[in-house]
Parts: C-alpha cells; structure tokens; sequence
C-alpha cells in the first residue's frame, strides 16, 4: 500500500498468548478475534514463537 508504514495498520496493543497458556485457551482467542496466528511470548512479553490454527488442529489430531 505504497507508502504506509506498519505501525499505521498493526493492531495495538498486541493480541498475544503466554507460553504456558493451554491450547484450548490460544484456540479461543483465536476463534473470538478471528484470527489465524497469535504471537506467543514469554513472561517479560517478548516473542518466543506463533501458534496457528492449523498447529492446533495438527495437535488436535494427533490425539486421536
């Protein structure tokens, strides 16, 4: 979009789940906000990694 930046079109504040957050927990978030990948971040909010719809059904899947 030509000369927009991110910081015009990012959501803030983040939408995020904790690393110890269950995977019901990161499922629902995703599902009200209607999103497709959440940021996972530590205890101090820093980015350790994304979780995404299709990495819960993968789980999901495995399970049975």
């Amino acid at each position: 979009a030509g000369g927009n930046k991110v910081e015009n079109v990012m959501s803030f504040p983040p939408i995020t789940c904790k690393v110890d957050d269950g995977v019901a927990e990161a499922a629902n978030i995703l599902d009200e906000r209607r999103i497709k990948r959440l940021p996972v971040v530590d205890d101090q909010g820093m980015l350790i990694g994304i979780i995404s719809r299709a990495d819960i059904v993968r789980a999901i899947g495995k399970k049975l």
